[in-house]
């Protein structure tokens, strides 16, 4: 009895091997963990394929930067080189060259010379109308009204700058009717700028004060400046001054020290010194402008009239002082 059992439990052991075995066989061979395994080789091939290409990209963007260091270093080598003022004219002798740009100009390929020739000229039509009441005629003397062209005037201009560009310099002729079309000098001065807010001019230029005055013609909104500018403009001077701008151009100030004051009425120059109280005096006199642009300076309002069509407004707030 007891070898029977021992048989049984022999055969009930050997039953669950096999049952065991079996069931292990159909789960190794199962076609879902098949497909898994196929699936999970196939990434890491696609993992190794990516991470071969990234390799290629750091290496060919060493290499870049290696060649742009290598550019940098070459170009910084040139720079030094063509900074020596005897090399550079060995290698590329300055030429003069000639052309057109907003007027006729000559300058040096290295820009170190600049000479600006232009020329203007300004007419308008014009009406008299004489009456018999006129006390510049004689009496009884009858005239017919007169109308026509008036040239107001003829400018004929050499600018530019030399050595540097902050070494400016111009030179302009000048005829208007009220002359009789006779060319006297107008503008003749010599203008080194140290920075912005500190610059020397010298010469013959027109005195600090109307800002119709310092316009040049050529940016009148009209033919001829304002009736106050009669009054208040100063005209041309002989002499020094000292100008600039502060806080980003948004405070311009101009201290003349010349003589020659005129009023608006012709140049007069004269003697220095004279005691006749007829003559004009031409003793030194001492001027003081300021302008403070109270909206800012994005717009260039240097004109009278607003040839560009700035978008924004502008507002000059200034004062002119002159005493001789």
């Amino acid at each position: 009895m007891l070898k029977d059992r021992h048989w049984l439990r022999g055969l009930c052991v050997v039953l669950a091997a096999m049952f065991i075995s079996t069931a292990w066989a159909d789960v190794a061979s199962s076609p879902d963990e098949d497909e898994l395994i196929t699936e999970l080789e196939k990434q890491l091939s696609a993992q190794r394929t990516r991470l071969a290409r990234l390799n290629e990209q750091v290496t060919a963007s060493s290499a870049f930067n290696q060649d742009a260091a290598r550019a940098e270093a070459m170009k910084q080598q040139i720079r030094e080189v063509l900074s020596e003022q005897e090399f550079r004219e060995s290698l590329m002798p300055t030429m003069l060259q000639a052309g057109y740009d907003e007027g006729f100009f000559i300058k040096s390929s290295d820009e170190k010379f600049l000479l600006s020739i232009y020329g203007r000229l300004q007419f308008r039509w014009t009406h008299y109308a004489t009456h018999s009441a006129n006390r510049y005629l004689r009496p009884r003397l009858q005239r017919n009204d007169r109308t026509g062209f008036d040239m107001e005037r003829y400018r004929i201009g050499f600018c530019g700058h030399a050595y540097t560009k902050d070494l400016t310099y111009c030179f302009e002729l000048e005829a208007d009717s009220a002359d009789g079309y006779t060319f006297v000098p107008g503008d003749a001065w010599v203008n080194y700028r140290f920075s912005d807010p500190f610059q020397v001019q010298v010469g013959f230029f027109k005195l600090a004060s109307t800002r119709a005055q310092m316009t040049n013609d050529a940016n009148l909104q009209f033919v001829d400046r304002p009736m106050v500018d009669a009054v208040f403009g100063l005209g041309y001077g002989i002499g020094v001054r000292f100008w600039g701008s502060f806080a980003d151009g948004a405070l311009d100030y101009y201290i003349d020290a010349a003589n020659s004051i005129t009023n608006g009425e012709g140049v007069g120059i004269g003697r220095t010194i004279t005691n006749d109280p007829a003559q004009l005096d031409n003793n030194p006199a001492l001027l003081f402008r300021a302008v403070w642009h109270a909206l800012g300076q994005d717009e260039d309002f240097s004109a009278q009239a607003d040839h560009k069509k700035n978008a924004g407004p502008a507002l000059d707030l200034g004062f002119h002082y002159a005493c001789n």
